[in-house]
């Protein structure tokens, strides 16, 4: 195992390791090599772009004059090539980020390209841009750090830095986990979760209907709200939460992590998925004042109600640096995110807190259900009065009622008044209303809908 200035790599005996001028060569000293180097993309051309206009400029890396063959995109960031000069074989990677791309090559002669491939692509996986054992650089130690406000978790941060870790709660069943670490020089930062960040809802025509529009907000328990907005999967959300937390910002790349998405989904469903919910990874690299940032966010939706979702943000990690020291940044946040701890006791309060929610939420839930259900049912009895009356009005009559037996008949609309005589199935129709001093034993009988209403 070899070791130079931050990085470890693999080598097979007898070859010889160097680094120079911002690339990594491994090399056989009989022709096969595997090289690393950083190359300038000033322009932010994709990748496969970048290569074909490097092979025009006469070289890739360390191959002088090659032919190009079967450069593509393996999606926004990447693109595999092949390549050939008149001695050698290569296969490359390139990936691309704003103004700066990594160039990957395994390159033989060509009469045993094939046999050497296999090798080559060994020593170039068992690259490490980590100090060897997971031991830490030497200008940096870590000290464990507990949240203050709650002591629901604790995360490594360096020791002599500006650290911070809590919990947020705005109210009581919405709590937000945020880690903070800034280098002395105030030059770097490092963050894990965000207290601004709080649970979502997405929007549907059906809860419109009754004031809950996007960008409004939504409390069905009394003790979570709901921000209102569309479902945000993985690279979505962090471009959002770019723009909002770093107005003016320059996404230089942006792409969803399916790999990782599968993982993690594995993980957090271990058990099974009861609640078909849905996971999405995926990360931004963005300018900022001068600096370089990255953010990997992973989102997670599951069902709701009136055709809705609830969503959150169940992971966030990011850190905002000037671009010569990313590679202690990024060290940062990994460490922040592999030590991170829960406190089980924690967890545990946490749980029954939400088991008291989700009833209240559900009882409040199921009496809001049954507002609407009643007042649907009640808009669809007024359609079928209304219907009714429309029909009995085209065809002349009206539906009338006798109050004491709830006999149902139809009549001509000829007449304001109708009267059922008594001991008969006679209806007789009158302009005006007959007194009590009628010498004919009648009763009144009541028009549908206008004097009796379901």
């Amino acid at each position: 195992m070899a070791l130079a200035d931050g990085f470890t790599v693999k080598a097979p005996p007898g070859w010889k390791v160097e680094q120079n001028n911002g690339r990594i060569l491994v090399s056989s000293g009989t022709g096969e090599f595997v090289a690393i180097e950083a190359i300038a993309n000033p322009r932010g051309l994709k990748p496969a772009q970048l290569l074909q206009s490097l092979a025009q400029t006469g070289a890739v890396g360390l191959l002088k004059r090659p032919v190009l063959a079967l450069a593509r995109d393996t999606d926004s960031r990447l693109a595999a090539a092949q390549l050939s000069t008149a001695d050698l074989r290569a296969r490359v990677l390139l990936a691309a980020g704003g103004s700066v791309a990594t160039l990957m090559t395994a390159a033989a002669p060509s009469a045993v390209f094939a046999k050497r491939l296999p090798q080559l692509i060994e020593v170039l996986q068992s690259f490490r841009f980590t100090p060897a054992s997971g031991s830490k650089p030497p200008s940096i130690a870590f000290q464990r750090v507990a949240d203050v406000r709650e002591q629901a978790f604790s995360t490594e941060m360096p020791v002599g830095w500006q650290n911070e870790a809590g919990t947020y709660r705005p109210t009581v069943g919405d709590y937000r986990h945020e880690a903070r670490t800034q280098s002395p020089d105030g030059k770097i930062a490092v963050f894990q979760g965000d207290r601004n960040i709080g649970r979502f809802l997405t929007p549907t025509p059906q809860m419109a209907q009754f004031g809950v529009r996007e960008g409004g907000t939504y409390n069905p328990s009394g003790a979570t709200v709901f921000s209102v907005l569309r479902y945000l999967p993985g690279a979505e959300f962090a471009k959002y939460y770019v723009g909002r937390r770093f107005p003016g910002a320059r996404m230089s790349s942006a792409q969803n992590l399916p790999q990782m998405t599968a993982k993690t989904a594995e993980l957090r469903y271990r058990n099974g998925n009861p609640n078909r919910a849905r996971v999405d990874c995926g990360e931004v690299e963005f300018e900022y004042q001068g600096k370089q940032g990255y953010v990997v966010v992973t989102t997670e939706m599951s069902g709701g109600m009136m055709g809705a979702s609830f969503w959150n943000v169940i992971s966030l990690t990011g850190y905002l640096s000037p671009a010569e020291s990313t590679g202690t940044a990024a060290m940062v946040a990994q460490q922040m995110v592999n030590s991170n701890r829960a406190n089980s006791q924690w967890v545990m309060r946490e749980y029954r807190m939400q088991a008291i929610e989700a009833k209240q939420g559900m009882d409040a839930l199921h009496a809001i259900q049954d507002v609407w259900a009643k007042t649907l049912q009640e808009r669809s009895e007024s359609n079928a009065r209304h219907s009714r009356l429309v029909g009995d009005n085209l065809a002349g009559q009206y539906r009338m009622q006798d109050p004491t037996t709830g006999q149902q008949v139809n009549v001509q609309a000829q007449s304001n008044y109708f009267y059922r005589v008594n001991g008969t199935d006679q209806v007789v129709g009158t302009n005006h209303e007959l007194g009590d001093n009628t010498p004919i034993d009648v009763t009144r009988l009541l028009r549908l809908d206008v004097d009796i209403k379901p």
